[in-house]
């Protein structure tokens, strides 16, 4: 199923003044010897990272930067591309003992003297990669999820203080929103790092998902069409729990699918609830939608995505199925794969 990613990107601020500098980088592109370099946290929260926004001018293809009280995972980009690219693939870790880093825009010369830098290009990526396709954990994570899970799973078990392991948690929780595996992949580091604080706020974060696998969907309350308070509550035998926006494209393409198996199988125990991550701004672009569609289901405004981004739901559209008891028994399910689902339990 095509989805539509929402990207928080941090804005950079010109080069930080640190009182003591104790990395020294160099830059390998040409075109980048005068610049300024921008570290991005990519979808990542804030509350992971040491400091609010990272930067360094580079002269003569050198810069240097301040040190780091724990190992932090960072993307590059610069300031002379901010308005064309966001980041380019291949991450950094920039921590304690790290004292030179390059850099390098299509990363086949990056490197770094950090234990963690170290050990996720010796270690974590020839384990992650192997076998695959993909020069990145990121290209894995995106377009073969379970493999990611299962080989991220496989190795924290055997390497419990790895930094590279956690961080990849993160990004996994981050892009990707919640799955019941998580919590099981956090329990395996180590007490080390369990004190560590990117592992507490992912603990954090993870403790305040209440949209679970098998779980009763919350009882929330958030603003019918006319924008008034109003209780989400499934009542049908299954009921579909749409997460979408009024500009995501794929969210929209798959709508016509879904007002067949509404028509189809409403009367039969089949109902749909959507509710909309807009902005105040978007609001009536939203009720537009609902009109210009025909969404003839009840449909709730979650306004600037309060409620859609304390479950770490990044992604459009997310779904989940819910049983008659409001459990949920599926996440994403496409509308194909639904399609078969409603065939084989509800009778028309």
């Amino acid at each position: 199923m095509k989805r539509f990613y929402i990207l928080i990107f941090m804005l950079s601020l010109p080069c930080m003044c640190f009182a003591q500098k104790s990395i020294t980088g160099n830059v390998v592109n040409d075109d980048h010897k005068n610049d300024t370099l921008l570290f991005k946290k990519g979808n990542v929260s804030q509350a992971y990272y040491q400091y609010k926004d990272l930067s360094a001018g580079v002269k003569d293809g050198s810069f240097k930067l301040n040190h780091f009280d724990y190992p932090q995972l960072y993307y590059i980009a610069w300031e002379s591309e901010r308005d064309s690219v966001s980041y380019y693939m291949g991450e950094y870790f920039l921590e304690k003992d790290t004292k030179n880093l390059t850099v390098d825009t299509h990363y086949t010369a990056a490197k770094g003297d950090g234990t963690a830098f170290e050990e996720y290009q010796n270690k974590f990526l020839p384990f992650m990669l192997k076998g695959t396709a993909y020069k990145f954990a990121d290209e894995l994570m995106l377009n073969d999820t379970p493999s990611f899970i299962q080989k991220l799973s496989a190795y924290t078990k055997q390497n419990p203080d790895s930094y590279s392991a956690l961080w990849h948690l993160i990004i996994l929780l981050s892009e990707k929103g919640y799955g019941n595996e998580y919590e099981t992949i956090a329990a395996q580091f180590s007490k080390t790092l369990k004190k560590s604080k990117p592992w507490q706020v992912l603990n954090t974060e993870l403790k305040q998902i209440v949209i679970r696998d098998g779980k009763k969907f919350p009882e929330i309350t958030l603003q019918d069409v006319n924008l008034k308070p109003a209780k989400v509550q499934p009542k049908a035998k299954y009921t579909l729990v749409d997460f979408w926006w009024s500009r995501c494209k794929p969210c929209l393409e798959q709508v016509p699918h879904l007002k067949k198996l509404y028509s189809q199988y409403n009367k039969s125990g089949f109902d749909i609830i959507g509710i909309a991550a807009d902005n105040t701004t978007q609001t009536d672009l939203w009720k537009k939608r609902i009109t210009d569609n025909e969404m003839p289901w009840k449909n709730y405004l979650d306004e600037n995505k309060e409620f859609t981004f304390s479950q770490m739901i990044f992604s459009f559209p997310t779904n989940y199925l819910l049983d008659e008891n409001n459990v949920v028994i599926r996440k994403n399910i496409s509308p194909e794969e639904l399609e078969l689902f409603l065939k084989e339990n509800l009778q028309v």
